[in-house]
């Protein structure tokens, strides 16, 4: 499920917090990846945040954590999201199977590496908005939006 937050009446640089969210992803072992709006000004930017290496592949435990920036300076939405998933759980079922269980425990602490990483950008998007914001004013707290099922 991913983890969306609005936030208005900020005026932050959409771009500079998309290379602060890569900046933090590549600081923290991932390789990063950015796509983004190709109008002036881009509305939306997307930080692929991925940890590879043949473990992670042989144990079907490689994630994508994905960001996504989108609105305007001023009311913009950040969505963080891990990807991957569901085709990982069949290999790392196979594998576990073949490897005694190893395989799966492997892709465990993989999900629970990448959900606590999550939380961790989490909030350091949440102070970057803060850092970023050029009003230098009190804001009020981000909206955490609950997506519909």
């Amino acid at each position: 499920m991913p983890n969306i937050v609005r936030y208005s009446g900020r005026q932050v640089d959409l771009q500079g917090l998309a290379k602060s969210v890569e900046d933090f992803s590549r600081s923290n072992g991932f390789e990063t990846r950015t796509n983004y709006d190709p109008r002036t000004p881009p509305t939306w930017f997307q930080i692929q945040s991925l940890k590879t290496g043949t473990g992670r592949t042989i144990a079907g435990a490689r994630r994508c954590l994905d960001t996504v920036i989108s609105g305007n300076s001023d009311d913009f939405e950040v969505s963080i999201r891990t990807s991957d998933w569901g085709k990982n759980i069949t290999a790392a079922l196979i594998t576990g199977a073949l490897t005694l269980g190893i395989g799966v425990l492997w892709a465990g602490v993989s999900a629970a590496t990448y959900k606590m990483f999550e939380e961790k950008l989490s909030s350091y998007i949440n102070d970057e908005v803060l850092r970023l914001s050029n009003n230098g004013e009190a804001v009020p707290s981000p909206t955490t939006l609950t997506p519909k099922s």
